[in-house]
């Protein structure tokens, strides 16, 4: 097998991500096609994940240049830390499966049902 890119574990990831944002609000009696669309849309939403990496220090566990460390960009760029979070997600999941990757995001709350912001 080649190398597998940080790029395919991000699309895995958000797939995934999005399966199992999904699962959980059609546990929780959501069932129609809206709102089921509008929640995974919350949830899932740069900015939401972003604010989640941040909260979890996320930035100090990924490799960054020296101009990325200079210019502070995790904290100016929408999309580096949410990428890596959905690639981390992705690589639990090609590692374990779902379970590992469900864990990943309890963890990190992404579906915390109490928030719906």
């Amino acid at each position: 097998m080649s190398s597998i890119t940080q790029s395919a574990f991000q699309t895995l990831g958000g797939k995934v991500l999005d399966v199992i944002i999904l699962s959980k609000a059609i546990w929780n009696n959501v069932s129609t096609s809206e709102e089921l669309d509008n929640i995974r849309k919350i949830k899932t939403s740069n900015k939401r994940l972003k604010e989640i990496a941040l909260y979890y220090n996320l930035q100090d566990f990924v490799f960054w240049s020296q101009s990325q460390i200079k210019e502070k960009q995790w904290e100016n760029s929408n999309k580096l830390l949410p990428n890596t979070l959905e690639a981390i997600i992705g690589a639990a999941f090609f590692d374990r499966v779902i379970d590992a990757a469900e864990k990943i995001v309890g963890r990190f709350d992404i579906y915390d049902w109490e928030s719906m912001e």
